[in-house]
């Protein structure tokens, strides 16, 4: 396939692999493109060469193991969260997390009872929902 006139040229934040003769160049910044918007690509370019398909392939494969590998922790980390959870409000005791600074990060049932809370109090700060109680 021959292109007698390249006026412009896409990339995805890579300028400098565009050749120097192409006027326009349009970057669309860094981005994930999904196999079949790069299908519609190559079939509107009509690039039907061996190298493209292998890159394609390639790239299929880095996505993919990478996108898996994110939501198989996540789900980890879900299923954790919720063992946390259970636990603290199979506990007798009034428990209460906070951080550092002070910011209410988790409590559990007993607490919420024994305080008679009636809002949540997650991500307020302690001294401010508790101002007549002495931890």
């Amino acid at each position: 396939m021959t292109i007698d006139i390249l006026e412009y040229a896409l990339t995805p934040c890579e300028p400098e692999f565009i050749p120097d003769y192409i006027p326009h160049v349009i970057d669309v910044g860094g981005r994930v493109i999904d196999i079949s918007t790069i299908l519609l690509i190559i079939s509107k370019l009509q690039l039907n060469e061996r190298n493209i398909h292998d890159r394609l392939y390639t790239y299929h494969q880095q996505i993919y193991s990478s996108n898996q590998g994110i939501e198989e922790h996540y789900n980890k980390l879900l299923a954790r969260t919720e063992e946390l959870d259970h636990l603290l409000d199979l506990s007798h005791d009034g428990i209460l997390l906070t951080s550092k600074e002070g910011i209410i990060l988790i409590y559990n049932e007993t607490f919420k009872n024994l305080f008679d809370l009636t809002e949540d109090y997650i991500g307020k700060y302690l001294h401010e929902c508790f101002e007549d109680v002495d931890f």
